[in-house]
Order: C-alpha cells, then structure tokens, then sequence
C-alpha cells in the first residue's frame, strides 16, 4: 500500500498524492465514512456506481417489501 505525506496548512491539512494517484481535475468530491476517507473526480462522480451496477444479482431486491404510500395533503 502506498502512502502520501500530510501537511498542515493553516487551520486545514493537504495531503501531497504520488503521481499515480493524482487528479485530472482541479476539485474532488470528498466523503468521510468511519476512518476511511474518499476522493472522487467530479467530472466522474457517477462511474463508480455504474461500473458496480453488473456485481448486483438479478435477484436483489425481488423480495423487496414496499410499505403502502402514505396519503399527502394537496396545497
């Protein structure tokens, strides 16, 4: 596993990434889920999930119990 160096920048932090993992673009979406934190390109903010789409099975969510639609206040 490689690894990037941190540096403190005022009251932020950047984190300097080898040259393979580097960015085409100038921003990133950035998630943080428990200690694991992602950079994902903006320009590609959607390819994950579609590149994810064929590891689901033609079954998932076949079961899936629906609650009944609950009736709305028209305004």
């Amino acid at each position: 596993m490689k690894t990037a160096k941190i540096c403190n920048c005022g009251k932020g932090q950047a984190i300097a990434l080898p040259k393979e993992f580097r960015f085409d673009d100038s921003e990133v979406f950035i998630k943080k889920t428990g200690n694991i934190v992602q950079l994902i390109p903006r320009n590609e903010c959607w390819e994950s999930l579609f590149g994810s789409l064929e590891k689901f099975s033609e079954d998932f969510f076949k079961e899936r119990v629906q609650p009944e639609s609950g009736k709305r206040e028209n305004r």
